[in-house]
């Protein structure tokens, strides 16, 4: 059919005023599978303001703060050093580390910030941390800093955030700005810490502040080895509710700040990763879109614009995981935790809970108001897996509560067994009319002959809106009316019966949900054209060239500089532009789906050309896959590479396809294969586990639209750690009695070794048999007996599952 030439378009899309929806950017709409779970800590520091390096070397400075978080397997890492205590140059040091490490270190990607740091006994003050900024600033003036950089007042700091601040990736489209958190809001006191979360008056502010630090580690300056966690507590009899961080959580959603939840180090002592095992590892999850580009610069973009899409979660076990989307079945949604929309009038509300820890159970689930009270739980689950979903109804709705900014907010919170809760970035919905707008009205045929079409879609996120009645008129006389399908397209075959000029009108009224909108054109039945295209066949995720030829059909000339629109199956995939022999062509990625699809090709007509159209098939092909594993052998603590190559079932690598390795059961990464095919991730190093012996690496591809998962498991082959003992030598008068210590530590992380049982013997004769202590000392008595003279003080272990046998000796002078 060839489709008449549309002029003098018009369009109305009915206003919503202040009512109108916000949707967190397009990021809600990611495919679960292309995301990346980082995980990360949103909050520490360095010798650069006020941690300590004389027993922890990894805190010297951003650069080897980075360096031992990628180590030890951190996903990302934040550096937020006190703006008040960072000069210009360690500022602008601070910034290269972290493009620096994003570089050397990938996948890992580094985020530089500062903590503005304001006194937390005063309401109008509080801390928090700023990501991704150009600039620094503080809460007063140092020898560091210059007036200028002062913000002295909670307000301030607000207005800063609004009008000042300048992210380090501005540039990019929609001018993205600063992330920035409020930190630790029971910290030292349970005080009303930032101005007790009333919402700043500047949206600009609000947009800035995406995060809440539901837990963190707040290590006493004044006590190296003090440590107070302040967590996730819920409010119970023995608690105070002003100390639980949960309470102030609820105080800052009810005020309506769109907060989601983190939970970090706000390390002064290095172990950005373990906390030196003083506590369980806890970290903020981050769902990450793959960035535009491998550049270190995008990957921080792409890790910035999760935060500023609220993509988190807060857990007290690194292990854990837990993911919440909410469908309202509108294409192309389901919405990311994190996200903000609104629902269809009349409609259904599907929240798709899902949570996992392969080392503990999963005791309770709730999905929360903001005031905390469930609207769904689930007790007694003891599984360590979670995928439950929750309907709610129109009424269910309109029944909950709203913020004081007239958003029903709902989060997610997970209990496990051990008592270590997880909590989930809110969904925040409104439930307006939504605004509607009819495009794309378009005719296909000839004199006698024509079909009208046109395309109803939200005017909020460009989806089809269906079953909706649109209404056609010609020159004002109504002459059919078509429901709009699943994609929002409305279709009316008609009769035109002679080649004149024609007003073409297409008119939704309205209705509970959606609001009205109209579309008109003219329609000129004069110049003909012909629009072909051609079957194509292609592996999924692969790309193929769609194309299409355009001709005028008078002549049979072949037009150039046309545009040329594809669609597959209804869903448009591009645009492509006419060659001087009428060609178009379009590269296009197969996507998972029907093994045989249609090709569509439209030319929508320009002045004094016809539209028309094309039909072909698209054959999508899936293969089979199979993977190779590598054995390998290394001691407890060592690092060795975990290594697997993915093929075709007809031997031909597969490049760019992430590869999870797990060793018994327990997730390590996820690694691309290269062009050979090769996955590859040569920093495992080998835990504890239940000591030396056989474990198992898998290695799984889960598989896509295009080739099919396959798994492969190798031999990991587990030796012991090898000793290190050292022996303190002593000197004592003849008689007397001397206190005998040894530090035991293993091979190759140095880790205190706690619990072992010892051997002291002094020149061959054993005197005391001991265990070693949280701080891998042992420590004996000896009453000497010898005369006078130089002895050997001997400390030996016998080997156990998991440390070889080994031995330290020092000298025993006797007076």
């Amino acid at each position: 059919m060839s489709p008449m030439p549309i002029h003098r378009r018009l369009r109305m899309v009915a206003a919503l005023g202040a009512l109108a929806l916000i949707v967190t950017a397009r990021a809600a709409a990611q495919s679960e599978a292309a995301m990346i779970l980082y995980r990360a800590n949103l909050h520490s520091h360095t010798e650069y303001s006020d941690a300590y390096s004389l027993f922890w070397p990894e805190a010297t400075s951003p650069a080897t703060a980075y360096a031992y978080a990628h180590s030890r397997g951190l996903g990302a890492l934040a550096v937020t050093d006190h703006g008040e205590m960072l000069n210009l140059n360690e500022w602008t040091l601070s910034k290269q580390a972290a493009l620096n490490a994003s570089a050397s270190y990938w996948p890992f990607v580094g985020i530089h910030g500062f903590e503005w740091t304001a006194t937390t006994y005063v309401p109008d003050t509080g801390h928090c941390n700023v990501f991704g900024s150009t600039a620094r600033i503080g809460a007063y003036q140092t020898g560091q800093n210059t007036p200028a950089d002062v913000f002295g007042s909670l307000n301030a700091f607000y207005a800063w955030l609004a009008t000042d601040a300048e992210a380090v990736d501005a540039s990019r489209s929609g001018a993205p700005m600063v992330v920035a958190q409020f930190n630790h809001p029971t910290a030292h006191d349970g005080s009303d810490h930032h101005n007790g979360y009333a919402l700043a008056p500047d949206p600009r502010t609000r947009q800035a502040v995406a995060l809440f630090e539901v837990g963190s580690w707040v290590q006493d300056p004044n006590n190296l080895f003090g440590i107070d966690y302040e967590g996730t507590v819920s409010d119970n009899d023995t608690m105070a509710p002003r100390w639980s961080a949960e309470y102030w959580y609820r105080a800052a959603l009810s005020a309506g700040w769109r907060v989601a939840p983190s939970n970090n180090g706000d390390n002064h002592l290095g172990g950005y990763v373990w906390h030196h095992n003083l506590g369980p590892p806890t970290c903020t999850g981050i769902y990450m879109a793959p960035p535009a580009s491998g550049s270190a610069l995008e990957r921080q973009s792409s890790l910035l614009d999760a935060l500023r899409a609220r993509r988190t979660f807060g857990a007290e076990d690194r292990d854990a995981a837990l993911l919440v989307t909410a469908d309202a079945g509108v294409s192309p949604w389901p919405w990311w935790m994190g996200s903000a929309f609104g629902t269809p009038a009349g409609g259904l509300l599907t929240i798709r809970i899902r949570a996992a820890d392969p080392s503990d159970d999963l005791k309770k689930v709730q999905l929360l108001r903001h005031d905390g009270i469930a609207v769904a739980e689930w007790t007694n689950h003891n599984a360590r897996s979670f995928d439950q979903s929750v309907v709610l109804t129109d009424s269910d709705l309109a029944s909950l509560p709203v913020t004081a900014q007239g958003e029903i907010c709902l989060y997610t919170k997970v209990t496990e067994k051990d008592g270590q809760l997880l909590f989930g970035a809110p969904l925040w919905i409104s439930r307006p009319q939504i605004g509607a707008e009819l495009t794309d009205l378009t005719v296909f045929g000839s004199v006698g002959s024509v079909q009208y079409r046109a395309v109803l879609r939200r005017s909020d996120t460009e989806a089809g809106l269906a079953g909706k009645n649109v209404v056609f008129s010609v020159n004002g006389i109504p002459v059919g009316v078509v429901t709009t399908d699943t994609e929002g397209i409305a279709t009316l075959d008609h009769r035109i019966p002679s080649a004149e000029t024609y007003t073409l009108t297409a008119e939704f009224s309205g209705d509970s949900e959606a609001a009205p909108c109209w579309d008109s054109a003219t329609i000129d039945a004069a110049a003909f054209t012909s629009l072909s295209t051609l079957d194509r066949t292609g592996t999924v995720t692969h790309v193929v060239t769609l194309r299409a030829y355009l001709k005028r059909l008078a002549d049979d000339t072949w037009l150039a500089g046309k545009t040329v629109d594809f669609s597959i199956d209804g869903t448009s995939v591009g645009s492509a532009v006419t060659n001087a022999s009428g060609r178009a062509d379009l590269n296009w990625t197969v996507t998972p789906g029907p093994a045989v699809r249609t090709i569509r090709a439209v030319f929508p007509g320009v002045e004094g050309l016809q539209s028309s159209f094309g039909q072909a098939s698209l054959t999508a092909q899936v293969w089979a896959t199979k993977m190779v594993g590598f054995d390998r052998t290394q001691r407890i603590s060592g690092r060795t590479e975990l290594k697997a190559r993915l093929l075709r079932s007809d031997n031909v690598p597969i490049a760019g396809k992430n590869v999870d390795f797990l060793v018994d059961g327990t997730y390590v990464i996820t690694r691309p294969s290269d062009a050979a095919g090769y996955a590859r991730y040569p920093y495992y190093d080998v835990p504890d586990g239940a000591g030396s012996g056989a474990r198992t690496i898998l290695s799984v591809w889960a598989g896509n639209g295009g080739y099919l998962p396959v798994s492969k498991a190798a031999t990991l082959t587990v030796q012991k750690a090898l000793p290190y003992i050292w022996v303190m030598p002593r000197t004592i008068a003849q008689g007397d009695t001397v206190k005998l210590y040894a530090y035991v530590r293993r091979l190759y992380d140095y880790r205190k070794q706690e619990g072992k049982t010892v051997d002291f013997m002094v020149d061959g004769v054993l005197v005391q048999s001991v265990t070693t202590d949280g701080d891998g000392v042992a420590r004996g008595l000896y009453q000497s007996a010898e005369p006078a003279g130089l002895y050997k003080i001997r400390c030996e272990f016998a080997g156990d599952a998991w440390l070889e046998a080994g031995a330290g000796e020092s000298d025993l002078t006797i007076y």
